[in-house]
């Protein structure tokens, strides 16, 4: 059995519409971004580095978000 994982650097609207889709994920991102989310399935942790393809990256804007396979 494979299992792709999707995870990937996200603004706080696309985050915003994945949850109001349904989508069970797993998020990371300043404490100020997740507060702007709504009510969902959910579960997050506060921080704001990430390691991206263009390396160490500082985002109190955006949320790193791990979608949860089926």
């Amino acid at each position: 059995m494979s299992v792709t994982v999707q995870a990937e650097l996200c603004s706080i609207p696309e985050v915003q519409a994945a949850i109001a889709a349904g989508e069970t994920l797993f998020l990371a991102g300043s404490r100020e971004a997740l507060s702007q989310l709504p009510r969902g399935n959910w579960v997050g942790g506060t921080i704001c580095y990430f390691m991206t393809e263009e390396g160490c990256v500082q985002a109190e804007d955006r949320i790193f978000v791990t979608k949860v396979p089926e």
